[in-house]
């Protein structure tokens, strides 16, 4: 009788396998099912390091051997070269998992070139072809009969791998996306789709079939597995997004476990399958059961329109109703019950995922963007929205307000805002043990600070971060630009110097500007310094390195994060310094570049001569300033001073964690800059440039400044312009050459240029103390960059002007990021730094407080900005734009019908709503339609129509798009045309009435540029002896005026009449460091909290076993 156990049905115990792709993800849970149920295992895959690491997972839980083997089976040389080594260590071979795959993700219209084809099918579909073919000798069988003539056919060579009963197998990983298609957006980032991995998994499908009936006289079954939804590294992008949503759209109610993926194939390799070929077995918790891909929340976004109009929404339900299901929800709380579980830091960040799907949902509804069945959508959408209200509930916040009507995105804001208990505290007076620090330093080093640094009096800061550094802890310093950072690690290095002739202080900088200033500025102080950079004028290699550090026993070395990472030369020559205790302390200049820039730093590469250090101050490459953490690991008894002006306490415990700080002190000052005035201005197309002209004439003639310009060639223009205009000015660009750059920067240093027009790789270390203003004619990247900028103002103390001009356009590219890399973590980032920065711009609240409440400290309103000086000029005047807004949205949609497809930038439509003519607008009989020259007729300028199209923008209301035709610069992201369409929020404005306006007009007043007073000014021949020059086009601006508005003459400087400074004011007194509360019995410099508090915590997050001491602040 036949044994029927269970022990012997699926006993794979000593049979040989081999599985591809076995370093990770699915292929790693198949292996560690063969090898714990006592099967020999073969892993290979490309990378080594995953292999080494597998293997040694595994090996915890094997009953069998483990080994892998380094192979690339993406040509038929690799899968023999495979075959090749795999034969040196076996004679048999049982199992065959054909598991190595790959997908390439991209939009339709513009699939990436025939390497995304290509690629993809030799990986996916040949593989599997060569290693069948090439294993099917050790997998035939002499001891089935009806093998015979197709084993004397291939070879001689035949090994005893199967039986009748228990044949050898051929296990091929396909994919639920081979009959079932995911929705662009699903295996790769949003908008892109897998057209390549899908039809590839439905080629391996026929090619199993084939196989099964080629091989199965040779007592060999070929079956394919279609997985679902595994945790992988394919699915990761998708699950780290949006993982709830996966599990319950699964009937199942989660995704595949390694369980699941391992137990189907031991059935599969086992003697209880042996009848079984040719099978396509699915596995994926019945997700295909819903008719929808196993993301059904990806659905497309981009599809053409295959559907009518379906506007009939599921939620517009009544609000009794809404209630009564919000009451059915809370009496069956199952469905949600993992909200409860949840801090409430989760919750809101689950409150921001569920507004974007829903928003996304009604893109689709209104824009016809859907090709699947519109019912679905709807129910998706409702399911979408009870989970909104499920998590309302658990945050105690109203659900009734779940109307149409509703401003979601502004509740989230509001919710979302930093609570003030997650803020720094503003700091108060000095102590007067700080005082006795202050004043003992300065008894005994007055000498070296008068003659060396020519200081008379030290900061309460300075003096308290000096005293920690000179006590060998590790210490954290914010404060503001110009507060004399550098002396913190300068004086301390100094002191310990004129000891011990042989202690250095590492100073590693992620700026070489900065770098080089560092030096000049210590060598004019007579500080022997040297550096070890790129930069070929200093000459230190490591043949003269020794010598140099004997001849000039420099006080401080100044290296870049890349010169002294284990990999460089330089590392092992601090090594020999640290055993030898020469090494005083690591100075880490900007740390909070550690975070901003840790994904876009410079290569860690050497430098030709030919190629400008320059060059690499912009370049977009892998993280370097991230690693330094090996800083504590290589060289554990040595402090680190991290210095910064702009850190948020998470930016300190993050900055912590990475550094591996022991109980660092933090030394924090107020980043408040009294002296700067901040005024936000509305960017004109055209007239920008004359703006500035104007400002520098009539209020900074004589005064020293830097003006900010995004590229290149708008520095040159500016400059140009600015020269024309009688301006002594010159641009500062990673494009000129060092001599160049060396003497801009010397002659402004001198005052003989007057105004220096950069790039954002002129700023970070600049230490001109009469700097009177900083100007922004592009709009800056992000809060932190902003401050760091503005900060080159005023550090004298007396008063300075920073304008910033502000246009939507210019952070399109980062707020609408597209293209293969769209979701990756570097753009995710800068998408939300251009939310924050563009939320600065667009609220009429004070502007300084919230810079600083975007760096983490509590404000109140400054005063002297341009936002409160509107507030307190008298009633502002308010208008309401729902009409207008109603006309852009009637306008467009009645365009977006009768030609689907319609392209139209926001520069084009504020031109059709004031009624200018164009060559398309002709061709498409756009100026037939009533919306057509609405903004005129209401006597609307064109600097109103722009503002308020932005204001729709910002709320929703419209959204861009980036054209996939346009490729300039060699890739995505480097377009001029981005398009418009309706946003998430037109399919809600239909329920608004005439009483309000998605402008906030019922809740908040939006500006209407006033005419400027006429005031009596000395004529000057430059603007009235001649015609005005023409406007130089930045770089991203095109002369057909595509994507640009035109202004007409009597808008020109309407704005400006609210930026004009205030008389002297007495700035408010100095902000000290907080005193510790009276209620804590300890030491005033060990106040200790956890590296991680509980107010920062979300979810599954460890606590860290480190801690901070924060010195004078009460978080």
């Amino acid at each position: 009788m036949a044994d029927l156990s269970i022990s012997n049905l699926f006993n794979v115990k000593g049979k040989t396998v081999l599985v591809t792709g076995g370093g990770v993800g699915v292929g790693k849970m198949i292996a560690t099912g063969f090898a714990q149920n006592g099967a020999n295992v073969y892993i290979a895959a490309r990378k080594e390091k995953q292999l080494q690491e597998a293997v040694q997972d595994i090996k915890k839980v094997a009953r069998g051997s483990v080994d892998y083997i380094v192979a690339n089976v993406a040509s038929k040389a690799g899968c023999d070269a495979l075959i090749a080594e795999f034969k040196k260590r076996a004679d048999t071979l049982h199992v065959l998992v054909n598991n190595s795959g790959i997908t390439w993700g991209g939009p339709f219209e513009n699939f990436p070139e025939e390497k995304g084809w290509d690629n993809v099918y030799a990986v996916n579909v040949k593989s599997i072809f060569y290693m069948t073919a090439g294993c099917v000798l050790a997998l035939l069988t002499s001891h089935c009969k009806r093998s015979q003539c197709l084993v004397s056919r291939l070879s001689d060579y035949l090994t005893k791998a199967g039986t009748p009963t228990d044949p050898a197998r051929v296990i091929n990983v396909s994919s639920i996306a081979s009959v079932d298609p995911f929705s662009e957006g699903a295996l790769s980032d949003a908008g892109n789709g897998t057209w390549s991995y899908q039809s590839s998994k439905a080629a391996v499908n026929h090619l199993t079939s084939q196989l099964a009936v080629k091989l199965a006289p040779g007592c060999v079954t070929v079956n394919a597995i279609l997985p679902g939804v595994y945790p992988s590294k394919m699915t990761a992008f998708g699950l780290q997004k949006a993982g709830d949503k996966m599990n319950a759209a699964q009937p199942m109610g989660r995704v595949g476990a390694p369980s699941d993926m391992a137990g189907l194939t031991l059935f599969l390799a086992s003697p209880a399958s042996a009848h079984i070929t040719g099978a396509h077995i699915i596995t994926d918790g019945g997700a295909r059961l819903y008719k929808t891909t196993a993301f059904p929340f990806f659905v497309p976004l981009c599809a053409p329109c295959l559907i009518m109009s379906y506007r009939d929404d599921l939620d517009d339900r009544p609000a009794v109703k809404r209630r009564r299901a919000d009451s059915a929800a809370a009496a069956s709380p199952a469905k949600h019950s993992d909200l409860a579980e949840k801090t409430p830091q989760h919750l809101r960040r689950l409150l921001a995922t569920n507004i974007q799907l829903r928003n996304q949902f009604n893109v689709q509804l209104d824009n016809h963007e859907t090709a699947c069945d519109v019912v679905l959508v709807q129910l998706l959408k409702f399911e979408c929205v009870e989970r909104l209200r499920a998590i309302l509930l658990a945050l105690n916040m109203d659900c009734d307000r779940l109307d149409d009507n509703w401003d979601m995105d502004q509740e989230l804001e509001r919710n979302e805002e930093t609570p003030d208990e997650e803020l720094w505290s503003p700091p108060l007076s000095p102590s007067m043990e700080d005082e006795q620090t202050r004043d003992l330093l300065h008894a005994q080093y007055a000498e070296i600070l008068n003659s060396t640094f020519n200081i008379k009096e030290l900061h309460i800061e300075q003096a308290v971060a000096i005293d920690l550094a000179l006590k060998n802890k590790d210490v954290l310093v914010l404060q503001p630009a110009g507060s004399g950072k550098s002396l913190i690690f300068q004086l301390p290095a100094m002191i310990e110097h004129n000891v011990h002739p042989h202690k250095v202080t590492i100073v590693i900088s992620p700026i070489l500007a900065l770098i080089r200033d560092q030096l000049r500025a210590c060598r004019e102080k007579g500080i022997p310094v040297l550096a070890i950079t790129s930069d070929s004028e200093e000459n230190i290699t490591s043949a003269n390195i020794h010598q140099r550090l004997r001849d000039e026993r420099p006080v401080l070395i100044y290296t870049t994060p890349e010169q002294c990472r284990p990999t460089r030369w330089l590392h092992p020559i601090l090594l020999g310094l640290y055993k030898d205790e020469y090494i005083s302390r690591f100075a880490l200049d900007e740390v909070h570049c550690m975070l901003s820039w840790g994904l876009t730093f410079r290569p860690a590469v050497s430098l030709d001569d030919s190629i400008s250090w320059a060059a690499f101050e912009l370049t977009h490459i892998p993280p370097q300033y991230l690693d330094i953490n090996f800083l504590r690991r290589d060289f554990p008894a040595v402090p680190i001073v991290g210095l910064s002006a702009t850190l948020s306490p998470r930016d300190v415990v993050e900055i912590t964690r990475h550094l591996g700080l022991n109980n660092p002190i933090l030394v924090r000052a107020s980043l408040a800059r009294p002296n700067l005035h901040i005024a936000i201005e509305h960017k004109h197309s055209s007239q920008t440039s004359n703006t500035v002209v104007d400002i520098i004439n009539n209020r900074h003639r004589h005064h020293s400044g830097i003006i900010y310009r995004e590229t290149r060639k708008s520095c040159e223009r500016l400059a140009t312009k600015l020269g024309e205009r009688g301006i002594l000015a010159a641009a500062y660009h990673a494009g000129l050459t060092e001599n160049t750059l060396a003497r801009v920067y010397n002659d402004w240093m001198s005052n003989k240029i007057r105004v220096i027009v950069a790039t954002i790789s002129f700023g970070l270390g600049i230490d001109k103390p009469d700097v009177r203003f900083v100007f922004h004619v592009d709009s800056p990247k992000s809060i932190s960059s902003y401050f760091q900028e503005i900060g080159r103002a005023g550090r004298d103390g007396k008063k300075a002007e920073c304008i910033w001009f502000y246009r939507y356009k210019d952070l399109v590219r980062e707020l609408h990021p597209s293209g293969p890399n769209a979701m990756s973590l570097l753009k995710l980032r800068e998408q939300k730094d251009a939310q924050a920065i563009s939320s600065v711009a667009q609220e009429p609240v004070c502007v300084v407080r919230q810079v600083l409440r975007n760096l983490g400290e509590q404000s109140s309103p400054c005063g002297v900005c341009s936002n409160c000086k509107n507030l307190a000029s008298g009633p502002l005047k308010t208008v309401d734009m729902t009409a207008f807004a109603k006309d852009v949205l009637d306008y467009l949609r009645a365009i977006f019908t009768d030609t689907p497809g319609g392209r139209i930038t926001p520069a084009h439509l504020a031109k059709l709503l004031s009624g200018s003519v164009d060559k398309s607008t002709r061709k498409n009989n756009w100026d037939s339609y009533p919306g057509y020259g609405s903004a005129k007729r209401r006597g609307m300028s064109q600097d109103v129509v722009e503002i308020a199209l932005d204001k729709l923008i910002f709320r929703h209301v419209l959204a861009v798009r980036c054209s996939d035709d346009t490729m300039a610069g060699g890739g995505y992201g480097f377009s001029n045309h981005w398009y418009l369409k309706l946003g998430a929020k037109a399919h809600d404005f239909k329920y608004l009435d005439d009483d309000g306006s998605l402008l906030e007009s019922r809740s908040r007043a939006t500006w209407r540029p006033r005419p400027t007073p006429k005031k009596k000014t000395l004529k000057r021949k430059t603007l009235t002896s001649r015609r005005q020059p023409r406007a130089y086009l930045s770089d991203d601006e095109t002369a057909s005026g595509d994507c640009e508005f035109e202004l007409n003459d009597d808008d020109h400087n309407t704005a400006l009449s609210q930026t004009s400074l205030p008389g002297p004011t007495r700035c408010p007194g100095r902000s000290y460091i907080s005193d510790i509360p009276m209620d804590l019995e300890v030491n005033p410099l060990s106040v200790q909290f956890p590296c991680q508090p509980q107010l920062w915590q979300d979810g599954d997050d460890s606590d860290s076993d480190g801690c901070i001491v924060t010195y004078g602040s009460d978080i």
